[in-house]
């Protein structure tokens, strides 16, 4: 069962729908009539849903890397890109989900167990995607794993 909801500002129009028994329900909007006919049976076509036409936004684990950074106590986060090859080759615009956070605080500073500098460091990450239409604009740092950084 299921309840469709469709609006149209033309009071002309029709709602048409096929049910599995092929009878069609026909609702006209303009007399707010339910007019049920019968069809000639006909084949029926299964789709496969395509799920990639939803984006995912949220991503667990993916290798992180800087590509530049840039530190500007006026305007926080400006200037600093980061790319994550599985997601997209390209750099692009980071911001963390907290300024003050510890994840920023690991992934800008130098950690003396891993011997490098931090710009130099693999970060394993979790992260959301900020669109702007199908393009990605901006990864969003949610949680840093820093026992599994790649040196």
């Amino acid at each position: 069962m299921f309840q469709p909801v469709a609006y149209s500002g033309n009071e002309n129009s029709i709602l048409k729908i096929v049910s599995k028994d092929q009878s069609d329900i026909i609702v006209d909007k303009k007399n707010a009539i339910v007019i049920v006919e019968r069809v000639e049976p006909k084949n029926v076509v299964l789709l496969e849903s395509n799920f990639d036409l939803i984006p995912q936004r949220k991503y667990s684990k993916v290798l992180f890397y800087w590509y530049q950074t840039r530190f500007d106590s006026i305007k926080i986060n400006s200037g600093n890109q980061g790319v994550v090859e599985s997601i997209d080759k390209n750099p692009k615009k980071v911001i963390f989900a907290e300024d003050e956070s510890e994840t920023k605080h690991q992934m800008t500073t130098t950690n003396k167990e891993l011997n490098r500098d931090w710009q130099e460091v693999g970060y394993i990450v979790d992260l959301e995607i900020i669109n702007n239409g199908e393009n990605i604009v901006a990864y969003k740092i949610l949680k840093n794993y820093p026992e599994d950084s790649i040196v």
